[in-house]
């Protein structure tokens, strides 16, 4: 074989030694260079996102303190003086609301079991709002949440107490406390859903969208989640109009029931089929 003959079949043959060399530091140096920039890049997206732990983030609070403000509007505040209240009514809740009264008044529980005066406040403030005697009810219920700012049913009933007063912007800043505080009841979040549906301001596209927002973080976070999956199935047919993932819910819901009944599945069945 020639010198020239072996040349060339030398440059066929692998290369090893120097350029070999070559080749693995390049492959290093680019590996290194990939880490460095999805370090960087994974920097700078988690610097531009929300907090978890700030108000308004979407996998912590449901509702921010923000948009309770800005989604609802308070009308002129019912006093309840208007509703004509049954005396049967006045016969039988009266004696409660004084009893509740005097033992307030006296710093002593009403009843021994109480430990201390919660439930005399909360007493007196439900059954003058069951009276329609809002401006009273709202006074109790704000000193009981004085007392115990995180009491849950005193919360729940002032913001009950708002949306019948009319003052929705006040009711839906006060469930947006109470879902922050008690994201595992699923009543918070039956109450967000009614209120943005019957009293936001919003266009009713953007309600639509929050209204789907808190149903799926309710049943997420809830413990409790059978009547959300009920409530969900009503909206997503009647407001969304979208068959197929209300039956979707109405099984979630039949599969969390004791006794599943089947009416509402056929009858979402059958609407699909003849859509």
């Amino acid at each position: 074989m020639n010198e020239n003959n072996f040349n060339q079949q030398n440059d066929l043959m692998p290369q090893s030694g120097k350029n070999n060399n070559s080749f693995n530091k390049k492959g290093i140096w680019l590996a290194v260079a990939i880490i460095v920039f999805g370090i960087f890049g994974y920097t700078v997206y988690k610097y531009f996102q929300p907090a978890g732990d700030e108000i308004g983030s979407q996998d912590q609070f449901v509702v921010s303190h923000e948009e309770a403000l800005t989604d609802f509007e308070d009308e002129e505040a019912a006093t309840g003086e208007e509703i004509e209240v049954p005396e049967s009514a006045r016969d039988k809740f009266q004696p409660v609301i004084d009893s509740a009264l005097k033992a307030i008044a006296d710093n002593k529980p009403s009843k021994d079991e109480y430990g201390d005066l919660k439930e005399d406040y909360l007493t007196a403030a439900s059954s003058y709002m069951i009276l329609s005697e809002y401006i009273k009810a709202e006074e109790f219920f704000k000193k009981m949440i004085g007392i115990w700012p995180d009491d849950y049913r005193a919360n729940l009933g002032l913001a009950d107490l708002y949306t019948y007063m009319h003052l929705y912007e006040q009711a839906a800043l006060t469930l947006a406390h109470v879902v922050q505080k008690y994201p595992e009841d699923f009543r918070v979040y039956l109450k967000l859903a009614d209120l943005y549906v019957n009293r936001s301001i919003l266009p009713v596209e953007t309600i639509n969208q929050k209204v789907l927002r808190i149903y799926d973080q309710g049943v997420k976070k809830a413990n409790d989640t059978k009547n959300i999956y009920k409530s969900y199935a009503n909206f997503l047919e009647n407001n969304m109009n979208d068959l197929g993932k209300a039956l979707w819910a109405e099984r979630e819901y039949n599969k969390l029931i004791v006794e599943e009944d089947s009416t509402e599945i056929n009858r979402l069945e059958s609407m699909l089929i003849e859509k």
